[in-house]
Parts: C-alpha cells; structure tokens; sequence
C-alpha cells in the first residue's frame, strides 16, 4: 500500500499523541521495536541521515532553527564556516528579509497569524529543498521541543526514522514470539564487534561508531547490553546504526555465527599476549582465520560467558600509569590493530 503524502503542521502543546509517540519512542526499547522507529536529535545528525537518503517518517522543527535571528554579518560568517549547517536555508531567507529593509527583530516578535503562515513557509522551503514529501513536517514551541528531546537545551530538530533493513532484531528479543533462528545479516563477514553486556549507553554508542570508522563489517550485540537504539546511545555513535550491519542476538546464536563464518574470536583481558606475538602465530597457522570476532564486555566484570578457542589480547597502555583503560577507548585501540592480522 501506498504511503500517503506527508502533512505540514503545527503543535503547539504537549498534550498531543505524536509528541507522546516520539517520547514513547525515545525512551522506550520495545516501543521502537515495535514500531520500527527510531528518534535522532540535532540539525548535523539528522540532516545528514537525509543527505543518505534515509527519509524520515516525522521531522519536527522548534523555533531556534526554524528562525534564525542576528546581524547579517554574523550570518554570513557562520554560513561561510559551515557552522549553521541546514540551518543556511533559513538564513538566507533572513538576510534577504534584512537587505530588503526588514528589522530581524520584528520578524522574531511577529504577530502569532504572521508567524504561523512564516513556519508554512519555511517547512515548505525545506520539503521542497530535501524532497521530504512523504514526510510530516512540524513546527513545535520551544516547551514542546523540550519535552520531545528530553533535555534543558534542545538542539531544534527531532526526528523519527524507519529503521534500516541492516539492523536486526532477534525473534527472541520481540516480547510475545517464539523464537526462531533466523538467517544472519553478518553470515560471511570477516570483521564483527560482539557486544557483551556494555550498558553504558555513551560506550556502546562510541564503540558502534568506531566499528563502523574503521571499516569493521559489523555489530553482534548480546541482549544484555543497553539498546543501541537509545537516544543517548544514538547521540554518542552519531547514528551509526545507519551505517553499519548491526543484530541483537543472544550466546547460541553468536555461537553458530561464528561457526559458519569461521571467525575467530578475540577476547581483551589484563594478561593476555600482545598483539605482535597474537599476529606472528596466526600468520605461522597453515591456513588464518576466515574473520575475526572481537568480544568486549564490562570492564568492571568481564564476559559473562567463557568464548572456547578465544584469543586473549592485552591493551596497549600510553601511560604505565593507567591501570584501566574504559571500554569504548579499549576497543578502539583493538580494533584498530586487529585489522593487521592475517585472514584467508
């Protein structure tokens, strides 16, 4: 069936069911599984998933981006800087409102039917310049932005979007199904982070987002750890998940992926070799690895299950003096110097 066509509107209280759907969505796991959404915040992260052609279902827009107030120089400067972003459209529209002689600060205190028809307009100029026509577009108030972002200092852009064909959910993990193995998404990848029960939501964003910097084919997440698709999660891996193959799985599964890919798995521990010693035996087998699976976990407790046939590896320090490195920096380090090991 055919998406109908996007609508252009305002809301204006938060007692309305859209802003308690995209709340919904945002702060709960299984609503977006359910639904098959997930909310972004933020000009640069949005627009950039559009820019990608990922198409939002809803983008709503609060008055600190839809008007953009300041002396015309200013404007230029940070138009001239990329630091407006999007934002340029509605600038321009400012400083040719100002050339044409229009105090900027008049424009900000129009009247409530003046500036109603002047959000029109500026959702129009963006459906039109981003193709957005099968989305709903929507000018919130600053109270109502607030609530949708869950935060003091909204950034002015929430937005939901249908989650990628490259993340998937185990049956297993959908409240109310049996489950049924199903056909990996990572089958026959040579480079997968697996996830262990990280619940931090800033470390398992930044790690997703390293994953998918440096090249790695994917992300084995155990349904232990916090939701990638977390808002904070999404904020600190700067919506990765859009980008890289990532799948909710549990031990048996992970298992069986790692079997029939022939991957094999690396575990980081205090004691383990380093990775020159780890990289000359694996280069001295007659036949390497097919792939590899690094594992982290919690740094405080370690993997919550024993890996048969892992490889240990240390972490290289920069300073003696650290005694711990946190996860996230951890696996970067690994990450970055397992792509030297030799495969098939």
């Amino acid at each position: 069936m055919q998406r109908a066509a996007g609508q252009l509107r305002r809301i204006l209280t938060e007692d309305n069911g859209t802003v308690k759907a995209i709340v919904r969505l945002r702060e709960q796991s299984a609503f977006r599984r359910k639904n098959g959404l997930v909310v972004t915040e933020g000009p640069s992260m949005v627009f950039d998933l559009i820019r990608h052609g990922h198409l939002p279902a809803k983008l709503i827009l609060g008055p600190n981006f839809l008007f953009t107030s300041g002396p015309k120089e200013r404007l230029l400067k940070k138009m001239r800087e990329g630091k407006i972003y999007e934002r340029g459209l509605i600038a321009e529209s400012a400083i040719e409102r100002i050339d044409d002689g229009e105090d900027i600060d008049e424009i900000e205190q129009q009247p409530e039917t003046m500036k109603e028809e002047e959000e029109m307009n500026r959702l129009i100029a963006i459906r039109d310049k981003y193709k957005l026509f099968d989305t709903d577009l929507i000018s919130v108030p600053d109270n109502v932005m607030r609530k949708l972002s869950g935060t003091d200092t909204p950034m002015g852009v929430v937005a939901s979007f249908p989650l990628p064909s490259s993340y998937q959910f185990y049956k297993a993990n959908v409240p109310g199904t049996d489950y049924e193995p199903p056909v990996s998404i990572l089958d026959g990848k040579k480079w997968i982070l697996v996830i262990d029960e990280v619940q931090d939501p800033g470390n398992i964003g930044t790690l997703i987002r390293t994953a998918a910097g440096l090249g790695w084919d994917g992300v084995f997440v155990l349904k232990n750890s916090c939701d990638p698709l977390n808002d904070k999660a999404m904020r600190a891996s700067r919506a990765a998940v859009f980008h890289i193959p990532v799948q909710n799985g549990n031990w048996v599964d992970l298992k069986k992926l790692m079997l029939t890919s022939n991957l094999q798995p690396l575990t980081a521990a205090p004691t383990g070799e380093s990775f020159d010693k780890v990289r000359r035996d694996l280069m001295s087998r007659k036949r390497p690895p097919r792939g590899y699976a690094l594992v982290l976990s919690n740094e405080a407790r370690g993997l919550t299950r024993d890996i048969e046939g892992s490889i240990d590896l240390s972490v290289p320090m920069m300073n003696s003096g650290i005694e711990s490195l946190n996860v996230a920096t951890a696996g970067g380090i690994l990450m970055s110097h397992i792509t030297n090991f030799p495969t098939e």
